[in-house]
């Protein structure tokens, strides 16, 4: 990837540099493994290990043991 033309020094800190460009990886592997999952099994597979879904049923599971 032509990284340089995405970063230049000196715009934002070290530290917001290196969380965006770990958010967009993780962002475009998650893309990824998604598409490829959707391919080879079925269109919702996905969902069923997705992060945003397992940190929503983590949730509901806290919030049904306070009830």
């Amino acid at each position: 990837m032509p990284w340089d033309w995405t970063y230049t020094a000196d715009t934002v800190t070290d530290w917001v540099a290196q969380f965006s460009f770990g958010f967009y990886s993780l962002m475009l592997t998650s893309l990824l493994l998604g598409l490829i999952v959707m391919v080879l099994y079925n269109p919702r597979t996905w969902c069923a290990f997705c992060p945003m879904g397992t940190m929503t049923q983590g949730i509901c599971k806290l919030k049904n043991k306070e009830s």
